[in-house]
């Protein structure tokens, strides 16, 4: 982690960024972090986690009359389980 030399984590001077594998002691792929980080993500900011594939958010980013909610209306999407 020596290029993370630099960080301050959390403004917190004396100590230094950890690793998840360091901590847990093995190796932590992203297929067993990416559910995690999504579904605490939503937690976090209050909101429901959609999956859609990048084909329907570029056209609904391209919509600009269409509000980003919309594609739940629309039901473009599902739940993510995460």
């Amino acid at each position: 982690l020596r290029f993370f030399d630099l960080i301050v984590p959390c403004g917190i001077a004396d100590k230094r960024p950890a690793s998840l594998e360091r901590i847990l002691g093995r190796a932590v792929g992203t297929g067993e972090l990416r559910p995690r980080l999504i579904a605490r993500f939503g937690e976090v900011f209050g909101r429901a986690m959609i999956s859609v594939s990048s084909r329907e958010l570029e056209e609904a980013a391209s919509n600009r009359e269409t509000p980003a909610g919309a594609l739940l209306e629309a039901g473009i999407g599902k739940g993510s389980e995460a």
